[in-house]
């Protein structure tokens, strides 16, 4: 009878586990390497963490390969986050490639590595910071829940100190997918906030160009 009760019991633990992943919302994989398949494969997987998280989701509409100054070649992402949550007012710390904790945003290319080959899967993130770092109250975003959505244009530098993606030897099209994490550095205490804190996973699109 005990092991009848305790088998149970973990049964239950396991599934309280999995709803309550499923309201925390998704986060950024560990590593660059998913499981081998196709491209198709790949971005129907990932595609499956765009949910929303808490009552926030987020969305990207657009993202563009652009020449910026004639110099530098970025990933321009155009993203929103609405919510339908009980916070009143909903405030964010918004998506950025600034000086960050943790990875906290990053834009995630999927790719196939040769034609008909398998997918590849790639990470730019922020930078961490050597040390501590201070924040601006206009990083910030605030709206109610259920009225218009918090956007804006992130520029993500295709090269960095850190590292460099090679896009132009990618089979085209590729495509990225944006993912944003606020812990409680990103609070916003400081500026009497009570910013919301989780994390997102926003759809995957393709990248165009610029004929």
């Amino acid at each position: 009878m005990n092991r009848v009760l305790l088998g149970s019991l973990g049964i239950l633990a396991v599934i309280a586990f999995a709803l309550s992943a499923q309201d925390k919302g998704g986060e950024k994989p560990k590593d660059d390497k998913p499981k081998e398949g196709t491209l198709a494969e790949q971005i129907q997987r990932y595609g499956k963490n765009h949910r929303r998280g808490c009552g926030a989701k987020l969305t990207l509409s657009k993202a563009e390969l652009v020449l910026k100054d004639e110099a530098v070649w970025v990933v321009r992402v155009h993203w929103e986050i609405d919510y339908i949550g009980p916070r009143p007012p909903f405030t964010i710390f918004k998506p950025s490639m600034e000086l960050g904790y943790g990875e906290r945003t990053c834009l995630g290319f999927h790719y196939e590595r040769e034609k008909g080959g398998a997918a590849g899967l790639t990470y730019m993130c922020n930078p961490k910071p050597p040390g501590l770092i201070g924040q601006d109250k206009m990083q910030y975003a605030t709206t109610e829940p259920g009225k218009k959505s918090i956007s804006g244009v992130l520029d993500v530098a295709t090269s960095t100190q850190e590292r460099t993606i090679s896009f132009r030897d990618w089979q085209r099209p590729f495509y990225v997918q944006l993912t944003h994490h606020t812990t409680e550095s990103e609070r916003g205490g400081q500026f009497d906030l009570d910013a919301w804190t989780g994390g997102l996973i926003s759809n995957v699109i393709e990248v165009t160009e610029k004929k």
